[in-house]
């Protein structure tokens, strides 16, 4: 299936750069539907990524991580037992990703690499996969932050600096 998409043949690698663009050799993948594709078909493998199918399975190069979030949304959760305080807001949020996934932000995964890029794990396809939050997403985490830089999600206090 994924040479009937893409020329395996010519052995160019398949990679997805550091910007979430899809490439086949030199070529950037273009074509959403081919992307929704590989996507459905990608599988993490002893730390590495893999297109799968039933008969095939092409490695994939991946520039950072695989997954982008591009978006975070926020709602509030309600405790049972805490009355209908401002006390019983809990905030949530949940992560959209270039994929079209969604997924909750687990305060515990989150963090800060060296190089200034915030991470978070989420678990996909049975797995804990690395997520890189774009620019779009940092903001609207920072806009629910205190001016201090702390979030509170799920009763857990993040520490976010710059925001």
């Amino acid at each position: 299936m994924i040479s009937s998409v893409l020329p395996i043949e010519s052995r160019q690698p398949i990679f997805i750069k550091k910007s979430g663009a899809w490439y086949h050799g030199n070529t950037e993948i273009v074509n959403e539907k081919v992307i929704h594709y590989f996507f459905s078909a990608l599988q993490k493998i002893g730390g590495r990524y893999y297109l799968v199918t039933d008969q095939e399975r092409e490695e994939v190069i991946v520039e950072d991580t695989p997954l982008l979030v591009r978006r975070v949304f926020f709602y509030e959760v309600f405790v049972e037992g805490k009355g209908n305080s401002a006390a019983n807001e809990a905030c949530e949020a949940e992560l959209f990703c270039q994929n079209h996934h969604r997924f909750s932000l687990i305060p515990e995964k989150f963090f800060i690499r060296k190089d200034g890029e915030w991470i978070t794990e989420v678990f996909y396809k049975g797995e804990w996969w690395p997520v890189r939050f774009l620019d779009g997403a940092k903001q609207d985490l920072c806009s629910q932050a205190t001016l201090g830089g702390q979030l509170r999600l799920s009763g857990v206090v993040l520490e976010i600096p710059g925001c």
